[in-house]
Parts: C-alpha cells; sequence; structure tokens
C-alpha cells in the first residue's frame, strides 16, 4: 500500500491537469465556432482549475476585450457584467486584470507568460487609443459648440450610448426644448458626460499615460471646477512627470506641463483661494522664470490681499511691497496691461511714495486716457498733494477731465468746483459745487 499511494496521487495530479487542458481545448474549439458565450464558460473553468495558466489567462482577456468592443456581443456582455451602468468598462476592467495576472507571471519568470506581453500591448495600445480618441473628438466637439450661436444648434443631440436587452444601440435622445440656449446646453453636456466616460475607459485600460489624463481633467472643467477638477489636473501633471516625454520630447513635456499649471493656476485664482495661487505661480516660475502668466497671477494675488481691509494695516503694508515687486516684474513680463500699472499707482500713493504713484498713473493714462478715477486721484494729488504736489493748474486740468469722462459723478464735480474757487474762478466754481451736489443728493 506504501508503494502504490504516492502512485495514485500522481495519477489525480495528471488527471487534474488534463481536466483543465480539456476544459481550455473546449474553450478553443466553442470560440472558433463563435460560440463566444459558451467558450468564456469553458475559459472561467480553465482558469478557475489553473490559476497560473499563462495560455488559458491571457486568451480569456482576449476574448474579454472582444466581447467589451463587438457591438454584436452585447447580451454576452451584459451576462458578464451584471446589473452595472456600463458593461462595457467592467468587462475591460476584466480583460485588464487578466493581462495584469498575465504580466506579472512574466515578470516572475514565467517564459509562456513572456511570449503574450508583446500581443497584450498591442491589444492595449488599440483599445486605449479608440477610447482616447473618442473623447478627444468629444473635447473638439464642445470648444465648437461654444462657438456655436443657439439658434445653429440641431435640435438632436448624442448621449451617452446605452445598450437595451435586445442590444439595440439607444445613442440619440430628442431635445424638445423650445430654448435654443437649452438646445445647446443639452448638447454640451451629453458631449462632457460621454467624453468623460470614454476618458475614464482610457486612464483604466493605461494608468500611466499622461495623455488621456490630460483630456480627462480638461471635460471634467468643462462640468465644474471642484475639488475633483484640481485632483485630475494633480493627476494628470503627475502621470505626465513619470512619462518619458521629458526624455524623448523636452519641449512638448514643457509646453504640456505649463498648460496643466495654468488651468490649476486660474482656477485657484478664480476661486479666491490665493495662497494657492502664489504657490502654483512660484511653481511655475521655477520651471521657467520668463513665463508671463504666473508672474501675473502672483502680481494680481498679492495685490488683492494687501487691499484685504480685513488683515492688520502692517500686514497689508507688507504685502503692498511685496506685491510691488510683483508687480514691476509683470509690468516688464507684459507692459501693456494697464491693470499692473494701476495697482503699482495705488499701492505707492498707499505707501506714500507719491511721486512714483503720479509715474505709473501717467503711464496707465496712456493707456485708458478717458479713466475717471485715476484722473480724479491725480487731480486731488495736485489739489491736495501738500508743497511738493501742490499745482492748481494741473488739479484743474485733471479733474476737468475725471468729470468729462464721468458727467454724472458728484464727487468729481464737487473736486472740480473746489479747484476752481482755489483758482480765484469763483463763479464757474460755485457752478461747478452746485452741480456736484445735485448730483450726490445733497
Amino acid at each position: 500500500m506504501k508503494r502504490t499511494f504516492p502512485f495514485l496521487i500522481l495519477v489525480l495530479a495528471c488527471a487534474s491537469l488534463a481536466m483543465a487542458g480539456m476544459e481550455l481545448t473546449s474553450a478553443k474549439i466553442y470560440r472558433k465556432q463563435g460560440e463566444i458565450a459558451k467558450a468564456m464558460e469553458f475559459y472561467d473553468q480553465a482558469v478557475a482549475k489553473e490559476p497560473d495558466n499563462a495560455e488559458a489567462v491571457f486568451e480569456r482577456g482576449e476574448l474579454l476585450g472582444i466581447i467589451a468592443m463587438d457591438q454584436a456581443q452585447v447580451g454576452v456582455r451584459k451576462k458578464i457584467a451584471g446589473e452595472i451602468d456600463d458593461p462595457q468598462l467592467a468587462v475591460l476592467e476584466k480583460m485588464v486584470k487578466d493581462f495584469d495576472a498575465v504580466r506579472a507571471m512574466a515578470a516572475g519568470g514565467d517564459k509562456k507568460a513572456q511570449k503574450f506581453e508583446k500581443k497584450i500591448k498591442t491589444i492595449s495600445e488599440a483599445y486605449w487609443w479608440e477610447f482616447y480618441s473618442k473623447a478627444v473628438d468629444a473635447e473638439a466637439a464642445y470648444r465648437s459648440l461654444e462657438e456655436t450661436r443657439p439658434a445653429d444648434t440641431a435640435v438632436e443631440v448624442r448621449s451617452k450610448s446605452m445598450e437595451t436587452q435586445a442590444g439595440e444601440d439607444l445613442s440619440i435622445v430628442s431635445i424638445t426644448a423650445l430654448n435654443p440656449d437649452s438646445v445647446l446646453q443639452a448638447q454640451k453636456d451629453a458631449l462632457t458626460v460621454q467624453g468623460l466616460a470614454d476618458a475614464t475607459t482610457a486612464i483604466m485600460l493605461d494608468p500611466k499615460h499622461w495623455s488621456s489624463r490630460f483630456v480627462y481633467a480638461q471635460l471634467r472643467g468643462f462640468q465644474t471646477k471642484d475639488a475633483g477638477f484640481v485632483a485630475a489636473w494633480h493627476e494628470a501633471i503627475t502621470a505626465l512627470d513619470n512619462s518619458d516625454l521629458k526624455t524623448t520630447d523636452a519641449e512638448n513635456y514643457k509646453h504640456n506641463r505649463y498648460y496643466a499649471q495654468l488651468q490649476l493656476i486660474q482656477n485657484y485664482y478664480a476661486k479666491e483661494d490665493y495662497a494657492k495661487t502664489l504657490e502654483t505661480a512660484d511653481i511655475m516660475l521655477a520651471d521657467d522664470p520668463t513665463s508671463v502668466e504666473p508672474v501675473q497671477y502672483k502680481a494680481f494675488a498679492l495685490a488683492t490681499m494687501a487691499s484685504d481691509e480685513k488683515r492688520p494695516v502692517s500686514e497689508r503694508d507688507s504685502l503692498k511691497r511685496v506685491a510691488l515687486g510683483a508687480l514691476d516684474n509683470a509690468k516688464v513680463s507684459n507692459p501693456d496691461d494697464e491693470n499692473i500699472l494701476f495697482y503699482i499707482g495705488q499701492f505707492n500713493l498707499q505707501l506714500a511714495d507719491t511721486a512714483a504713484a503720479l509715474k505709473a498713473f501717467d503711464e496707465f493714462l496712456l493707456k485708458a486716457p478717458s479713466d475717471g478715477a485715476v484722473l480724479a486721484q491725480q487731480g486731488v494729488i495736485f489739489l491736495e498733494g501738500g508743497p511738493s504736489f501742490n499745482n492748481l493748474d494741473m488739479a484743474i486740468k485733471k479733474l476737468e477731465a475725471a468729470k468729462d469722462a464721468e458727467p454724472e459723478n458728484g464727487a468729481y464735480w464737487t473736486n472740480y468746483g473746489i479747484a476752481l474757487l482755489r483758482k480765484g474762478q469763483n463763479e464757474d466754481g460755485m457752478k461747478a459745487m452746485e452741480k456736484g451736489k445735485s448730483l450726490l443728493g445733497n
């Protein structure tokens, strides 16, 4: 008995292997005959008996991909996925799981598994490209609709493909709203939903590929710029940094990283998160000190913080000095932005550097000669600026230009009248004062 027991174990083991081989052989036959559902049943049995059989696991994954991508296999797809909103995604996830298992076997030295790696790469890249391309198309179509007049829109829009039990593809949804704006918005919403679904599938197929993460983040921004939008862009940047683009195409890498950071800094500034705005600006400037946008966002974030009356005076004054340095840099990078000059003038005036303020305001008025507020500020400086800046003729000139620019502003008329009275032009001065009084409701 002792001599036959090991032999019995050996026989049982061989029988088990033979059975597993029979299941795999049956799966191959059914697949060749086009009986996909039956083939899948036998592949499941083969893998269950031999989970380390690279051939069985690979072929099951390959068949799962075919089932996911072939519209004729909707019924099989639903049967495999069960009660899930997106059966195609669910089946592709199973495919990826099988392919990952084969890759793990290959990494562990399984020679048979290593033979399947190239096929897995080819299949995965083809499917990735299909979903990525559809996501890009959705993004492009959305941008096109952004430039479309509502009256030009059609009354039908494409929505996310929905599969019925009969295998029909219901991808057209009628829009009955009479409002053209509603039709346009419905089209845009449908494109965003479908694009996000396709981008999500592309990311699942290749989590490391930065391109699909970029288009996903872009589409996410079309919906709402929330925490998920921010997270999507951070994930996109991480994927980009981990890619080989930095070494294979440094210029393209730099361009894409800058673009992603720009989406973040614009969002932070719009949400009045000035701390994050400054942090992102510094990151961008570390990458490229000559970048225009981060310089400006940094300057305006500091300027806004410095103007916040809820902050202590000492802190605001300190911020104004820091902001002036940033604004001077912004002026160099973008000399055509009059808003930069306006802030430079304001902060210098508040920090008692009147000469610097007047100089900045003069530069501002070369770009915006009819700005009543700045003209009036200069007029008041010349009217009340003390011995170094008192100049009644300039005060009258500036205040006259201010009230001409904004003839309904009572304060401008009043200050203009005061300047005329001080000059001895009493009749005109009194008329201007009366005009100002009536406009102010006094």
